[in-house]
């Protein structure tokens, strides 16, 4: 699911937490194997909801590690962005990605 460019559910916003609890359940009524991952912008061109890649990580912690079982990983766009997204750590927004997928 694209959680941005949608003021209501923005990876940034309030409501992200809600939303995915609504798209999982809604999933989750259609068959328990279905599996919803998090679409992000990998770079603060790709427009509302963006949060740095240091910030990722606790973003997609609210959904993957709560009650919502169904969640399945991450979708990035566009990953070629998100390789060249380097913060001043040296880190780019695909290995922020990786960590926080990674348990």
């Amino acid at each position: 699911m694209q959680f941005y460019n949608n003021p209501s559910c923005d990876l940034d916003g309030d409501g992200f937490g809600a939303s995915f609890a609504q798209w999982s359940g809604d999933v989750t009524a259609l068959s328990n194997e279905t599996r919803v991952f998090v679409g992000a912008g990998a770079f603060s061109a790709a427009g509302g909801g963006y949060v740095p890649g240091d910030a990722f990580g606790a973003r997609v912690a609210l959904v993957g590690n709560g009650s919502e079982g169904n969640m399945g990983g991450v979708m990035l766009w566009a990953g070629s962005e998100g390789l060249g997204n380097v913060d001043g750590s040296g880190r780019d927004y695909l290995q922020y990605a990786k960590s926080a997928l990674v348990v």
